[in-house]
């Protein structure tokens, strides 16, 4: 793994939040021994003389001003505290210490890559690299070939250089891809394990996220000896749950929901959806077989439904109804004017005709779409 504490790549990616190597960056702030007792100044070089307004208005409530009834109102008097003292401070704890050292590190980072700071090197072709390797990487691995082509356009802002640097990013991609998906896959599977354990997710697994015989309250009661409200209360909590983690940007199942997303868009094939699958869990460890239920409720929170035939996203169906309703009138639909409108709902070109003549019972007759019971 690259320092992060020296590596411009992994300064550029704790700047962005929520992002993987952040959230390993934090996770080995609190876990490490070493780490846990040194002082933050030592950890993260700089911390003391950063220019920026100290980030009160970027923490909670509670945090903020449990830091301050600390002293601790100044980059300065923060350097000299140690992870472990942080999380001593009264009212701070195991939560709140993740917060304030993710706020921490990005503030810490985005000085450190400051062309105005103290620390800032000059905007040299090494450095260029540097930023499209985490670029590409993200891009690929989030949108696939073409988002990484955007994502470097956009970065370098001169299509005359794009071959070239496309081709970095794309060798880059080798070196990347032990590395960053080995963050997210850690914090995926912790996140899982940690949703895992909580009361009442057992029942919530059972009810909707395993096989098509799902047992019913009442089943489930008397199984477990408890009254069908109790269980029914369990799986309610457990529904607010969820909802409540979704909301969290840096949450690792939400990162891996919006990669989902990402990679599928509104309609997607079956085949799609298990490269999705394995590039989220590259070693094939967190999301098995044997723990299907943790993919389901990854298309549960996205949300998609599966056939064998189609990956679909919400209401996809319904909207490419609305959509051949309004288009289809006379002697039919002009096509041109029906892909630019699914287009618009985020189906693929080349997924077009065979969703809306499989699922819809369309042929193309003549240049013009035509309803099958219509001929």
């Amino acid at each position: 793994m690259p320092d992060p504490r020296a590596d411009r790549s992994a300064l550029l990616a704790a700047r962005q939040g929520g992002c993987a190597a952040l959230l390993h960056l934090v996770d080995q702030l609190v876990t490490r021994e070493e780490w846990r007792q040194a002082a933050l100044g030592e950890l993260l070089p700089g911390l003391g003389s950063i220019g920026a307004p100290f980030p009160r208005d970027r923490l909670s409530m509670r945090s903020a001003n449990a830091l301050g009834k600390a002293g601790i109102r100044t980059w300065e008097t923060l350097a000299t505290e140690t992870p472990e003292s942080l999380g001593g401070v009264a009212l701070v704890g195991p939560k709140g210490l993740r917060e304030v050292l993710t706020v921490v590190i990005r503030e810490w980072a985005a000085d450190r890559l400051d062309p105005r700071g103290p620390a800032a090197e000059a905007d040299s072709e090494e450095s260029l690299r540097d930023q499209l390797r985490i670029i590409g990487a993200w891009a690929a691995s989030t949108r696939g070939p073409s988002g990484m082509v955007e994502a470097i356009v956009a970065a370098t802002g001169a299509r005359g250089r794009l071959p070239s640097r496309v081709e970095e990013a794309m060798s880059a991609l080798d070196d990347l891809g032990a590395a960053e998906p080995g963050y997210q896959r850690a914090g995926l599977a912790r996140a899982f394990e940690e949703l895992e354990q909580k009361p009442g997710f057992d029942i919530f697994r059972r009810r909707h996220l395993e096989g098509p015989d799902r047992p019913t309250l009442e089943q489930l009661g008397k199984e477990l000896g408890v009254s069908r409200s109790s269980i029914g209360q369990k799986e309610a909590a457990t529904v607010r749950t969820l909802a409540k983690l979704m909301r969290e940007e840096d949450w690792p199942i939400r990162i891996a929901v919006e990669g989902l997303r990402a990679r599928l868009g509104a309609l997607a094939r079956p085949a799609e959806l298990r490269r999705a699958f394995a590039a989220l869990d590259r070693e094939g460890t967190v999301l098995t077989d044997a723990i299907g239920h943790r993919r389901t409720l990854l298309l549960r929170l996205a949300p998609y439904r599966v056939t064998e035939e189609w990956v679909m996203g919400p209401e996809v169906e319904e909207l490419t109804d609305v959509v051949l309703g309004a288009a289809t009138v006379g002697s039919g639909a002009d096509p041109d004017a029906v892909a630019h409108r699914l287009a618009a709902l985020g189906i693929r070109e080349e997924l077009q005709l065979p969703w809306i003549v499989g699922r819809h019972g369309f042929r193309l007759i003549d240049g013009r779409l035509v309803r099958s019971g219509d001929l």
